[in-house]
């Protein structure tokens, strides 16, 4: 046998054991689409790098390095913090929705706490006024004392009924106050962990009050600052919320908008020119809470003034 004809058995070999492999169900690794380039294992190796530092009336330092593993773990945390060793116990802490506050006359904790004994004060003040008014007089004595016990029978029962009433006011009182505690109880399962980008995203969302809210939050979502500057991260980001969003939601939105770098403006600046906006406003002037005023009325100012629900 010549050595052209062992090289095609050989090749001939190669094929059969790929075709063998294949049918088994070994297949060769592939790079998915929706994988940004700048996490793309075939472009990320090892690559030298410079950069020049420059000071007033001093020569350029330049510095040269290596990276390597690097270029994938920087961006790659985003969406999995433990990358950087994130692990510990209250490394994170979540904006809860009411904190409280004794100034606030709409506090949550205040309504709550002072609502309910209101309402029973109100109706033991109404079953007290409709119990003292005097029994009218039917004849004789005995027909007074005869009608005495339904009448009192009949007090017992209205007092009776005022008293559920009381209690189911109570009871509608502790429905809020345990839905205020399903709520922190829920936030309180995230503090603690770093939360990935979509992570934190989708909990945000989450944290809505009503269904409409949260249909609106899915369709628009902006990501502002200079995080995500790096290629085909919007795509990726859209692509693991898509993933991650309950199926209910899933049905009903029909496109999912992530928008990273808005066009013709640098995203690190697009908090800085949105207030400069907003500043140059002219009901903006109305919103300023002068000294006097604060030291006056406190933290109800901010109802009033505030350009946000607060």
């Amino acid at each position: 046998m010549t050595q052209a004809e062992k090289g095609d058995a050989e090749n001939g070999k190669e094929k059969g054991g790929e075709k063998e492999k294949e049918q088994r169900g070994v297949k060769r690794p592939i790079v998915p689409a929706l994988v940004p380039e700048s996490l793309q294992e075939d472009i990320s190796g090892l690559q030298d790098h410079e950069f020049q530092i420059r000071h007033p009336d001093s020569p350029a330092l330049l510095y040269q390095f290596r990276l390597g593993d690097e270029k994938l773990q920087a961006p790659m945390a985003l969406f999995y913090p433990a990358t950087f060793g994130i692990v510990g116990q209250k490394m994170t802490t979540l904006q809860h929705r009411s904190q409280g506050d004794p100034e606030d006359p709409h506090d949550e904790h205040y309504l709550l706490a002072t609502q309910s004994k209101q309402e029973q004060s109100a109706k033991a003040t109404a079953d007290r006024k409709s119990a003292s008014k005097p029994i009218g007089f039917e004849g004789d004595l005995r027909g007074q004392s005869s009608d005495l016990p339904e009448r009192l029978h009949a007090q017992e029962v209205d007092l009776g009924s005022s008293q559920a009433d009381c209690l189911m006011a109570g009871n509608d009182s502790e429905e809020a106050l345990t839905a205020l505690m399903s709520r922190k109880t829920a936030i309180s399962l995230f503090e603690g962990k770093a939360l990935g980008l979509d992570k934190a995203i989708l909990h945000s969302i989450d944290c809505c009050s009503s269904d409409d809210t949260k249909k609106k939050m899915y369709s628009s979502i902006l990501v502002v600052g200079g995080g995500l500057m790096f290629h085909k991260a919007q795509e990726f980001l859209q692509h693991r919320i898509l993933n991650k969003m309950p199926p209910s939601f899933r049905r009903i939105i029909e496109n999912v908008d992530v928008i990273t770098r808005p066009k013709d403006m640098d995203p690190r600046l697009i908090a800085w020119k949105g207030g400069a906006v907003l500043a140059c406003l002219d009901t903006t002037q109305e919103l300023w809470i002068y000294q006097r005023e604060w030291q006056r009325f406190g933290v109800r100012m901010l109802r009033e003034r505030a350009a946000f629900v607060w």
